[in-house]
């Protein structure tokens, strides 16, 4: 790591969670030469079964972190995205451009993070916050202190319910923010063990089709492959008021096998379009470690509270959880050790005001994907439109969510690749302003 040319005492930061938005921040901060600790409830982090689908929009970070090599070498790309129903006759065929990468991610991304900050079953029971800093005190008795508290646990996150309490207490909570989570679907995920090409000759592409079936009894289940050669599947089943009260006892509860054994004997006969034809779920099921299959209800909603005073929160969703931390990293960068927390809440405002419109956009886009794949009328519809609409609109559609590649002010720029270009980035322009205003190089480390 360069030296910087001032000697600016940095702040000393807590992040609370260690899922891909709070790792992705510690390694940003790791790299800016900024003092922070991990503290993560779980004892140990299991792998899920769940893969994940990044595109063009993370490259530039991953490149940042230097990772993007690795990654691409455990990706598969996914061009199209097809729609079935049970009968395996074709709903819809999209095109799409995406990188696929299984839970290997995280572990790239987890040797960015030093072991030393990285701290293991440390589950928050209170945090107290004041003018000059702030601290958690955990369940083993501890207590830790820092300048800035950062909220990366997720939609139940301790962080923002110590937060929402706090400011509904004074009546400065918005009357949406403390209300229950919505959610319409529960989920089950997972992933075979790798599998013989010649059993599976789907696994013997180079790209990887994401599949999907769409039922007549509100589930739809998808397939996509890795160049692992394992297949990974999910299934979604909208909620309907019966349904729902059949699965409250699930929505604080942790991803595991034991929550998703029900699920799969129920769901167990779909058919799939996977090596000769006549596979079920039940064939991928019986392929896969038991502990890669994952069930989880899931919960959207739009929080309009961010931060207060110190305290600062990180959205949900991988990608943009990670988003947010470069944004996020941009700002902490520049604030001392001996910030006001007026100077401090200015940061998290600059935060908040560039990432708003981006994960409204990322909320409705997740809306408009999940009726794509529905059994109702409205998914029907949207199916129907695009079949029908001009390819230059859905294109125009596309291109929308490509310009929004957040990069770190403090790390060397990456080149600028493909024939849309970075959105304007006010945290990189303006750190970098003040970077200069400090005598401070805008890049710290390689």
């Amino acid at each position: 790591m360069s030296t910087t040319k001032s000697a600016l005492k940095r702040p000393k930061v807590i992040i609370v969670g260690a899922g891909l938005g709070g790792v992705v921040l510690g390694a940003l901060l790791e790299k800016a030469g900024i003092d922070f600790d991990i503290y993560e409830r779980a004892t140990v982090v299991k792998p899920l079964g769940s893969a994940m689908a990044f595109g063009c929009n993370v490259m530039d970070l991953f490149r940042q972190l230097g990772i993007e090599e690795e990654f691409l070498s455990h990706a598969k790309p996914t061009y199209t995205l097809e729609v079935f129903n049970p009968q395996k006759e074709t709903l819809m065929k999209f095109d799409n451009l995406e990188q696929e990468a299984k839970p290997i991610i995280y572990d790239m991304l987890l040797r960015l993070v030093p072991a030393k900050r990285l701290h293991l079953g440390k589950k928050v029971l209170s945090i107290l916050t004041g003018e000059n800093g702030v601290m958690i005190r955990t369940a083993d008795g501890n207590s830790y202190e820092g300048d800035i508290l950062v909220g990366a646990d997720g939609a139940y996150s301790s962080v923002r319910q110590s937060l929402y309490e706090r400011l509904k207490k004074d009546g400065n909570l918005p009357t949406s923010d403390s209300e229950d989570l919505p959610y319409k679907y529960v989920s089950l995920v997972g992933q075979t063990m790798p599998l013989d090409p010649e059993e599976f000759p789907e696994l013997k592409r180079d790209d990887s089709p994401f599949q999907c079936t769409v039922g007549d009894n509100k589930y739809s289940w998808t397939t996509f492959t890795t160049r692992a050669n394992t297949i990974c599947y999910g299934a979604i089943l909208t909620l309907d008021k019966a349904t729902t009260k059949e699965n409250d006892n699930f929505r604080n509860s942790e991803w595991g096998p034991e929550a998703a054994e029900q699920m799969c004997k129920q769901i167990k006969d779909f058919p799939v379009l996977s090596g000769d034809g006549t596979k079920t779920l039940n064939d991928l099921f019986e392929l896969s470690p038991k502990h890669l299959i994952s069930k989880v209800v899931l919960e959207e909603k739009i929080f309009k509270t961010w931060f207060s005073g110190r305290t600062v929160l990180l959205g949900d969703g991988a990608v943009c959880a990670m988003h947010d931390a470069v944004v996020l990293a941009n700002w902490i960068n520049v604030l001392g050790h001996d910030s006001t927390q007026e100077e401090v809440e200015k940061a998290f405002k600059e935060y908040k005001n560039e990432r708003w419109p981006y994960v409204v956009q990322a909320y409705n886009h997740s809306q408009s994907n999940g009726h794509l794949i529905g059994s109702t009328f409205r998914g029907k519809f949207a199916r129907w439109l695009v079949n029908h609409l001009p390819k230059s609109i859905l294109e125009k559609s596309a291109v929308a969510h490509v310009g929004n590649r957040p990069r770190a002010a403090f790390l060397p720029p990456p080149p600028v690749r493909g024939s849309v270009k970075p959105d304007a980035q006010p945290s990189l322009t303006k750190t970098q302003a003040i970077l200069a205003q400090q005598g401070r190089e805008a890049v710290v480390a390689v």
